[in-house]
């Protein structure tokens, strides 16, 4: 769901806000953001009041320009920006302090939160050599918060205190009447975020927020390898049948390709400008597919480590949270954040059938 940003700012930093603005215009364009809001889009005979009340209080992102103006002034320092505190405390909405000029900031409320540009230099300072390459930081690092606040939410399993320092699990689980638990694969630091498993039931695959991806041997429950390639969480892997082959995508927009014999890594599959959230390969491995916030679905093939087509979704454009692919390649279906599945025909790429009134955040 696209995101809606709140700018909590004194007036006399406007020109700057409106700097931010334009550079945060692409996150708009890509529909990775809805509205960036502040008071002067306040229509006139609007009440200003109840207009900044329902955006502050409906906002998923809110952004403070921190300056000595802003912290001088008591409705901002005072209202607003404690307002939105209050909100990210409740985890209603995240909130982020962006350093316009210099202040002494530390003691207040706010300086428990990761400001920002980088190492908290301020706009306007000599640390950067302009004000476009400060913001540049900033939208960077924002979209990176806007990527990890519309990713699925993970499943919560209750855990006992005595082992919250323990890496996160991957169970596997006997298929009887009854089920047993028959190993718990331990070594991932961070979310667990998505596993897949070979058609044999030998070989298992992992990706976390910890930016790697592991194969473990599901009957032992070793670490075969710990591939360690990507720059992000990694967000879907996907296995050939006869595990043979991984492929792994997530954050960093790229995908790639693995032997899973040798740990080693085949290809590096770019293209997508956009987080892959999804991936399907064929069961002979020679075909993958795979789903992105940058509103496509593409095909790969695999043996060449070449791009086939890039789908475009059907109108209206949403992201692609979900895929899937046919055991003979020739039909592969989509699921979409607008509650939607494609069903693809590949040879031809179009797409003949859409599904509506579902809410799809996985297909196999």
């Amino acid at each position: 769901m696209p995101i809606t940003i709140f700018f909590c700012y004194a007036h006399e930093d406007e020109a700057l806000l409106k700097r931010l603005q334009m550079h945060l215009k692409p996150l708009q364009r890509g529909k990775l953001v809805d509205v960036l809001w502040h008071d002067r889009d306040i229509s006139a005979g609007m009440e200003w009041q109840r207009e900044i009340d329902n955006h502050l209080d409906t906002a998923q992102v809110i952004l403070l320009l921190i300056s000595p103006d802003f912290i001088a002034s008591d409705y901002c320092y005072g209202v607003e920006m404690q307002r939105a505190i209050e909100r990210h405390e409740r985890g209603e909405a995240r909130v982020i302090p962006i350093i316009l000029r210099s202040v002494y900031w530390q003691p207040l409320p706010f300086s428990e939160l990761q400001v920002l540009p980088a190492d908290a230099k301020p706009v306007i300072s000599a640390a950067w050599h302009n004000q476009d390459e400060a913001f540049l930081n900033v939208a960077e690092e924002i979209h990176k918060v806007i990527n990890k606040l519309t990713l699925p939410p993970p499943v919560t399993v209750p855990i006992s205190a005595a082992s919250v320092s323990k890496p996160k699990q991957v169970t596997l689980v006997a298929r009887n009447t009854k089920f047993t638990l028959t190993r718990t694969l331990e070594g991932h630091s961070r979310v667990i975020r998505t596993v897949a498993l070979s058609g044999d039931g030998q070989i298992v695959a992992s990706g976390s927020d910890d930016e790697t991806v592991r194969i473990w041997n599901a009957v032992n429950g070793r670490t075969l390898y710990t591939l360690g390639g990507h720059s992000g969480a990694m967000l879907s892997v996907s296995l050939s049948k006869d595990g043979q082959i991984l492929a792994s995508g997530g954050e960093d927009q790229t995908i790639q390709i693995w032997d899973v014999t040798t740990g080693t890594l085949q290809h590096m599959l770019e293209g997508h400008t956009g987080v892959v959230y999804a991936l399907a390969l064929s069961e002979d491995g020679h075909i993958l597919v795979s789903g992105s916030s940058d509103l496509t679905v593409r095909i790969w093939d695999i043996q060449r480590g070449s791009l086939l087509q890039t789908l475009q979704t059907s109108p209206p454009s949403f992201w692609v949270f979900s895929v899937a692919v046919t055991a003979y390649k020739k039909i592969a279906v989509s699921g979409r954040v607008n509650a939607t599945i494609d069903i693809w025909d590949i040879p031809t790429s179009g797409s003949f059938f859409v599904c509506e009134d579902i809410h799809v955040w996985s297909i196999r």
